[in-house]
């Protein structure tokens, strides 16, 4: 038997059923989160109620989960999560447990906004001018509008549009606090139309595919609607991303796209919430990822989600409302 655990698994009931559904009799799906109601607890196969993965009795309390459940592959739907996963592969590698993720150093690299940006400017990608607040006081360059982000952030809590520089400096003196240790920075806003790409290597880093959609609708920082796109004037961005990030499995990026230009704004290395929208136009990931686990051919369909597929959340699930036809 081979099984699979979801950790920090949240409310992706969804996620956990595909899993699931991928396995078949091949094994079995356990998840795990801080929340003792999460959501996904109800469909899993076996779920546990994990102590804080910050403190220090998490890994060898997570250890002793994979091998009381015989786990095989280990993904992490929080960042946060797998930096501290990372720091323990081995430990991990050591009990025959494989952990969907990448290198520790470009994963802190691009959690961290201000580096995110450092590191497209050093790989050639488009990504919107973006200081620090001691680079864009009284600078002459900045283009206004532009938007305050937490270096460290998750959707778009914490965030403030700035008109012109007047409206920086009475936000500056109104949130002094919030602005202290250069935790915050400063991007020029680009108003152009917002995707989701998910860019898949298989687990041994090389690249297989890239899922792209429109965003239509945002909710709470999560994309409520989206529709598929062609992935064909992306290919060449993405196999340059992957060759730079060297990931296994998938991760989430958020580009804006303007005047046919696209900026990169975010990177996480997880399945993101858009996945879903993929997912409902033939994409199936879960079951690529079992069938790499099981050392079996995949179905090129699996990594290849129709286009124009335009679909809606409904709860914890997604529902079609035009196939584009």
């Amino acid at each position: 038997m081979n099984n699979i655990l979801i950790s920090s698994v949240g409310r992706q009931s969804f996620l956990t059923k595909e899993f699931q559904k991928a396995i078949d009799n091949n094994g079995r799906v356990v998840v795990c989160d801080y929340n003792q109601y999460a959501k996904a607890f109800e469909v899993a196969d076996s779920f546990y109620t994990a102590p804080a993965y910050t403190d220090n009795d998490y890994i060898p309390w997570l250890l002793d989960v994979c091998k009381k459940e015989s786990i095989n592959l280990l993904l992490t739907l929080n960042v946060d999560e797998l930096l501290i996963l990372e720091k323990n592969r081995n430990l991990f590698s050591a009990i025959n447990c494989f952990i969907v993720g990448g290198d520790l150093e470009l994963i802190k690299t691009t959690y961290d906004k201000h580096l995110l940006y450092e590191f497209c400017k050093k790989i050639n990608i488009d990504t919107p001018p973006t200081y620090l607040l001691n680079e864009i006081i009284g600078n002459v360059n900045v283009q206004y509008s532009i938007i305050a982000k937490p270096r460290i952030g998750k959707g778009s809590r914490g965030n403030f549009i700035i008109k012109n520089e007047n409206e920086l400096k009475v936000l500056l003196k109104e949130k002094e606090q919030l602005f202290t240790n250069e935790s915050y920075i400063f991007q020029e806003l680009i108003r152009g139309d917002e995707y989701g790409v998910d860019l898949i290597n298989d687990f041994d880093s090389h690249f297989q595919t890239v899922f792209v959609r429109k965003k239509l609708e945002m909710k709470n920082g999560e994309t409520y609607e989206g529709i598929t796109s062609s992935s064909e004037k992306w290919i060449d961005l993405a196999l340059h991303l992957s060759k730079e990030l060297k990931h296994q499995g998938i991760i989430d990026l958020d580009f804006l796209v303007l005047d046919k230009k696209k900026y990169l704004i975010d990177i996480n290395y997880r399945f993101g919430g858009g996945y879903i929208f993929s997912h409902m136009a033939g994409a199936e990931l879960p079951r690529v990822f079992v069938n790499w686990l099981l050392d079996k051919a995949i179905d090129a369909q699996w990594l290849n989600p129709k286009e124009n597929i335009h679909s809606r959340r409904e709860d914890l699930f997604a529902k079609i409302i035009s196939d584009g036809k």
